[in-house]
């Protein structure tokens, strides 16, 4: 279907042209499910505007992406801290940390994806570089489920062990529950609350 002509932004609105950018890329990251398929001519074309017009506000796809998935990650934070502040006890409130990202994982698949299986990142190990606008984000969201642990071992819920590795084993855990569980959907996984009640006592040992 062809696109509908845009309407050229107002001198000084350059901001909107970005957006426009972001929405797009977004949209086609919904439609595919993969960062390969994507390209500057494909976002250009969903956005309506020239290919040379995405050079004014970023650089290369790796930009792009980068700040779609921070854009993700910002509203995927803000939903954890909404749970941490709704929870006092610091042992409910580690179980709803947990409920609420695999709820997130299992419901939203491409969107979990592009946050936490990225392929098209060639900056993380090849250069050293950090996605920019990522970077900072992932590392206040991973403090944030790790001074939750910190609380479950203080309060005696939880086992006496070093909170930032017990969270690393925890996120390797709930990563593989959602990912596993759909890439190979024939397989007689357990119940999910389960799942997560086991992974929750092996990775930081939160009494149950």
């Amino acid at each position: 279907m062809p696109k509908v002509k845009r309407v050229r932004n107002p001198r000084g609105q350059g901001d909107h042209l970005r957006e426009e950018i972001l929405i797009a890329c977004t949209t086609l990251l919904d439609q595919s499910g993969s960062e390969l398929t994507i390209s500057l001519r494909s976002i250009a074309h969903e956005a309506g505007i020239a290919a040379p017009s995405i050079s004014r506000h970023f650089h290369d796809i790796h930009e792009i992406i980068d700040a779609v998935v921070a854009r993700e990650l910002d509203g995927f934070q803000r939903r954890l801290r909404e749970v941490h502040a709704a929870t006092q006890n610091p042992h409910d409130r580690i179980i709803e940390l947990v409920k609420a990202y695999v709820s997130f994982g299992i419901h939203s698949p491409s969107r979990y994806r592009v946050l936490f299986s990225r392929i098209y990142s060639p900056y993380w190990s090849d250069t050293g570089l950090s996605m920019v606008e990522t970077s900072p984000l992932m590392t206040d969201t991973f403090a944030l489920v790790r001074n939750s642990v910190q609380e479950c071992i203080d309060a005696g819920v939880a086992a006496k062990v070093d909170a930032n590795t017990s969270t690393v084993m925890l996120w390797y855990s709930l990563h593989g529950l959602i990912t596993l569980r759909q890439s190979i959907t024939s397989f007689p996984w357990p119940d999910i609350d389960v799942a997560v009640a086991q992974i929750l006592q092996d990775s930081i040992g939160l009494h149950l």
